[in-house]
């Protein structure tokens, strides 16, 4: 590639180069679509409600919250719903991660040496191209929470411009989620990431050849 683009270091010192990804349309798209899974899953995101009769002898009925519930029924109703919405919100930020590695990382295909090595460790190779193409990221390019952290940081940052809202809402999604999945960000380093601008394609390698973009 001759486009210069940004990246950033792993923690072994290999240069990474990422791309700008849309953090609006395409991201929400991605995440209605867990949303709608939920959906036909008939989860139940909607908070169980009660009712309340007024002095006229209207009947008015409101969503339960903490401390609304009364009966053994309500809390266990409410406890669903939450057990729900807990799950949905992890969900979302590993949506989001999948999303952002999948569009942003600029890394070469998933090589078929690596292929032979997983068979060998009785390592299960999906069978979804981009399942593997995400196990391949996961075990060659980004080993380690820090990089991956390091990774979706850049990505967010060279998607920012005229995206900042959206960014912030992504960031927050992604990092909630990554708090209930502490070892998927294994050793993570708290130093911020450092984007290394100029990076050419050409000089991004994952250690396992030229770091060719992936078309998605």
């Amino acid at each position: 590639m001759d486009k210069k683009v940004q990246g950033f270091q792993t923690t072994d010192g290999r240069l990474i180069s990422v791309r700008p990804v849309d953090m609006k349309f395409g991201l929400q798209l991605a995440i209605n679509g867990v949303r709608a899974e939920y959906e036909a899953r008939k989860e139940p995101l909607t908070p169980p409600t009660y009712t309340v009769t007024t002095a006229s002898g209207a009947v008015e009925t409101y969503p339960h919250d903490a401390t609304t519930l009364q009966t053994d029924e309500d809390k266990a109703a409410w406890a669903q719903h939450q057990a729900a919405m807990h799950r949905l919100d992890q969900d979302i930020g590993m949506g989001i991660m999948r999303y952002e590695l999948l569009r942003g990382l600029i890394c070469e295909e998933p090589t078929a040496e690596w292929r032979k090595e997983c068979a060998f460790l009785k390592v299960a190779m999906p069978e979804d191209e981009y399942e593997a193409r995400l196990l391949y990221m996961q075990m060659v390019v980004l080993p380690t929470g820090a990089d991956l952290k390091r990774a979706m940081a850049a990505i967010m940052a060279v998607s920012a411009t005229g995206n900042e809202e959206a960014v912030r809402t992504a960031e927050d999604l992604f990092r909630s989620a990554m708090e209930e999945h502490p070892s998927a960000l294994d050793s993570i380093a708290s130093r911020p990431v450092e984007l290394q601008p100029g990076l050419s394609g050409s000089e991004s390698t994952t250690g396992m050849g030229r770091a060719d973009p992936v078309a998605v």
